[in-house]
């Protein structure tokens, strides 16, 4: 069976939960928690099986919470003062000290202290470092994009408040849709941070039982066109297994779409065990009035490249593939 493992994310907002489920019958992801969420979305979805988070420790969780909550005080502290925080930031954009807020403290102001020298140096290259603490980083990916997801939901909303407005106005019945085909008004939190992302993810998920080698053809999906093409720039001999563009799937209580999710799946896992593309037949499209459409793109790794092996669980892993999924309508 097919092992489905959506990244680099540890927020799903509801564009993401909606593309996967559309798509896998269930997938295994990595959130910087150490249990359920009370009023999650994900709860009910995870008891049903459907969603399987791998958890930390709550003494992991805990040291990161502190390390986090610890640079938000500096920040709050140093509010408005953007030479010294651009100074700080290009010094060294990851944090590794142990938990202790006060030694962290102590060792920012140590770093602005240090004056025009930390602001003339160049930035670390961020797509090819890996952050001593990958969950740290995580955390603050985690936290600004369930920011941007507010404030995306928030500006739609705006959006279809005034159109309706206006329809009233001009009398009309109906409201259409503000939102051109293909586009779900969020934007992609992949295309923010790509390479810390990938990089700290795959060091923080090496380091759980989420990636552990075993004989299930492992997919890696995710819902970024920025994290797919960053994977692939970063690679070697990637093969194309599978490119579909608005291929039409069923939706959301179809009595077909779990026939369809399964068969789907067993092409992918066929094309990543031989390592090539498909040559099967990919599902029909749905002919029973559902309108959901995707698109899909499969990369095959043929070997360990130097990229990917800066991930522990690459080492032995020989059925491995990465997967792009969007929702266009």
């Amino acid at each position: 069976m097919l092992d489905v493992v959506f990244f680099p994310f540890s927020h799903i907002d509801s564009v993401q939960l909606k593309t996967l489920l559309t798509v896998f019958p269930v997938f295994r992801y990595l959130p910087v928690s150490s249990g359920p969420v009370e009023g999650s979305p994900l709860d009910s979805l995870i008891r049903q099986g459907k969603v399987l988070p791998e958890y930390h420790s709550e003494e992991t969780v805990t040291r990161v919470h502190r390390q986090v909550e610890s640079f938000m005080e500096w920040a709050r502290m140093h509010r408005g003062n953007e030479k010294n925080l651009k100074a700080l930031i290009k010094d060294s954009p990851y944090f590794s000290d142990d938990a202790d807020p006060t030694r962290i403290q102590s060792q920012l102001k140590a770093r602005i202290s240090r004056g025009q020298g930390a602001q003339n140096r160049p930035a670390p290259d961020s797509q090819n470092h890996i952050m001593a603490d990958p969950l740290v980083f995580l955390t603050f990916a985690r936290n600004l994009d369930r920011e941007n997801e507010r404030i995306d939901t928030g500006l739609q909303a705006l959006e279809k408040s005034r159109d309706t407005l206006f329809s009233e106005l001009r009398g009309e019945d109906d409201v259409t849709d503000p939102l051109p085909p293909g586009n779900t008004g969020f934007s992609d939190p992949g295309a923010n941070m790509t390479g810390g992302r990938v990089l700290s993810w795959l060091k923080a998920a090496g380091e759980t039982a989420l990636l552990e080698n075993s004989p299930a053809p492992k997919l890696l999906v995710t819902t970024s066109p920025a994290v797919f093409d960053y994977i692939l720039e970063q690679s070697k001999d990637v093969i194309n297994g599978l490119d579909i563009e608005s291929i039409k799937v069923h939706e959301d209580e179809c009595p077909l779409k779990q026939k369809w999710q399964d068969a789907f799946c067993r092409v992918l896992e066929k094309a990543i065990a031989d390592k090539k593309r498909t040559q099967e037949e990919i599902p029909e499209d749905a002919a029973d009035g559902c309108s959901a459409c995707i698109n899909i793109k499969l990369g095959i790794f043929s070997e360990r490249t130097d990229f990917l092996s800066q991930s522990e669980f690459i080492w032995g892993q020989e059925n491995f593939g990465i997967c792009l999924v969007q929702l266009t309508a």
